[in-house]
């Protein structure tokens, strides 16, 4: 006696005796096998804790998400350098430093104030990153 189960592509014996499970990967459910003609197609659920880990903002756990470059240094050339964004030069976000250079005139110094006082408001609150996404932390 064989039947044929919608999802698997192979006809599979089911018999008195043997029970199938087999999981449906294109849709997630899990069919189970039996004697019975008529099958339930329940929900799969893995129950394995698989964390989603970012890594490029240092989400991996055996990786430091604490930058290398110093808070000192950083917050020095936010005070003083706001206007050409030296801090972003040294944090290696040189694009964000460029846009600040280019907007200095355009914008009668107005864009880079603002952002200065945002990236200074950001470290001190340890949420300023650096090129690649850690954060300058003291």
């Amino acid at each position: 006696m064989s039947q044929e189960i919608s999802g698997v592509s192979d006809t599979l014996p089911l018999g008195n005796d043997t029970v199938f499970e087999e999981t449906n990967h294109r849709k997630g459910h899990r069919i189970p096998g039996g004697s019975s003609t008529v099958s339930t197609i329940q929900p799969y659920v893995d129950h394995r804790m698989i964390p989603q880990l970012d890594l490029k903002r240092g989400g991996n756990p055996f990786v430091s998400s604490k930058s290398k470059r110093d808070y000192t240094t950083t917050f020095l050339l936010t005070l003083f350098t706001w206007k050409i964004g030296g801090h972003d030069f040294y944090a290696g976000n040189t694009g964000k430093g460029i846009s600040k250079v280019i907007l200095l005139i355009p914008t009668l110094g107005l864009y880079p104030l603002i952002s200065g006082i945002i990236d200074l408001i950001r470290l001190c609150n340890g949420t300023y990153q650096d090129g690649d996404g850690k954060y300058i932390k003291p």
